[in-house]
């Protein structure tokens, strides 16, 4: 917000950021490829499961990486709401994705 004392105007401007895109301004600083990080699913996929880091921060752990065979149903290894431990596999700023392994857990 602005004041002009002479032409007494206020001029008001704003942005329409969301807090997700702010998040991922700053996700290579927040968040290191090969580092560990707790995370909470939201949402479940026949392919995997997507787990939210932080408010706007969320990625992909495929099926794949949450057994030794890749083989078994997301549903049979996590729940929605479920906090879990995560390695970050890899992050892509610009595309906002990011995918996690849970197999360095994995006896």
């Amino acid at each position: 917000l602005t004041y002009n004392s002479v032409t007494h105007e206020a001029d008001f401007s704003y942005t329409t950021r969301s807090v997700g895109e702010a998040a991922w301004l700053d996700v290579e600083t927040l968040y290191k490829v090969n580092h560990q990080a707790k995370g909470k699913i939201t949402k479940l996929q026949g392919y995997g499961a997507f787990v939210e880091l932080s408010d706007g921060i969320q990625g992909l752990l495929h099926k794949k990486e949450m057994s030794l065979d890749g083989m078994k149903e997301p549903s049979e290894i996590v729940s929605e709401g479920q906090e879990i431990d995560v390695i970050i596999t890899s992050i892509e700023k610009a595309e906002r994705k990011m995918s996690f392994s849970i197999k360095p857990f994995l006896n």
